[in-house]
């Protein structure tokens, strides 16, 4: 089913690019695995240009496109600080969310409270005035 042979095992300093047939097969066999896997949990797929195209409920649709990276110009640290930069932004957004969230929530309660006091002041003046 998986074929093995497309994994790297170069284990000199400097790296090989991988030819275009090797590349394809890469490509099939990470794209089996994919689909495979989807389809074990229920999810029906189908190839698209340049990827899979994956059925997902309510009639959406998700794309899987695996890309080769050449291993002679692709720096992994880069990439990875890359990532981690990008991790870092969006708990930082998601944190600003929440902060914003919270003062929204308080807000509303404070109008609800001062509501609430003007309505039981409300009805305190006409029961007076009765």
């Amino acid at each position: 089913m998986t074929n093995n042979n497309i994994i790297n095992t170069n284990t000199e300093s400097t790296p090989v690019k991988m030819s275009i047939k090797d590349q394809a097969a890469a490509r099939a066999s990470l794209y089996e695995v994919c689909t495979t896997a989807l389809f074990e949990k229920g999810y029906d797929s189908e190839p698209v240009c340049d990827g899979s195209l994956i059925h997902l409920p309510n009639g959406q649709f998700a794309v899987i496109k695996i890309s080769i990276k050449d291993a002679t110009k692709f720096n992994l640290e880069e990439e990875r600080e890359k990532y981690t930069e990008k991790q870092v932004a969006a708990a930082e957004r998601a944190e600003k969310a929440a902060e914003k969230a919270k003062k929204k929530a308080e807000k509303a309660k404070e109008k609800a409270e001062k509501a609430k006091e003007k309505n039981e002041e409300t009805a305190t003046e006409e029961e007076t005035s009765k």
